[in-house]
């Protein structure tokens, strides 16, 4: 039934703007989307509100890095346990997971982590529908 006589492959490299815009226009078929403001705030374009455009969570295995702050503890003013402990009262995680990655995170004991290393995909019914 979906025996193709040709595929095309199309890397876009560096430039998720690109992408995103490509996958509007129906000249991408599948993206990954690792930005959550992008995945929650940027998916109402007439492919996706007709249903042709769908958002789909693919969980991968593939490791990702860890992100947050890093102090130098043996120097001053960070050799001291006690300015660590009240930087860790600066920061908000539960508020910055809510508000600036859309709850698409957890929180570790010191750094933020995507669940499962998941990645935000959309896909493009284009592979299963003729363009129109």
């Amino acid at each position: 039934m979906y025996n193709f006589d040709k595929v095309t492959i199309s890397v876009v490299k560096d430039n998720p703007a690109l992408q995103f815009e490509k996958l509007k226009k129906g000249e991408a078929d599948a993206i990954v989307i690792r930005k959550p403001s992008i995945w929650v705030d940027e998916t109402d374009f007439e492919a996706a509100n007709k249903g042709w455009v769908q958002k789909r969570r693919v969980y991968s295995n593939v490791p990702a890095g860890t992100w947050g702050y890093a102090f130098n503890m043996r120097k001053w003013p960070f050799d001291n346990k006690q300015v660590r402990y009240a930087f860790s009262y600066l920061y908000d995680r539960e508020k910055f997971n809510k508000e600036i990655l859309y709850n698409e995170y957890t929180s570790r004991i010191h750094s933020i982590q995507e669940v499962n290393m998941r990645i935000l995909i959309i896909i493009s019914l284009s592979l299963i529908l003729p363009r129109l």
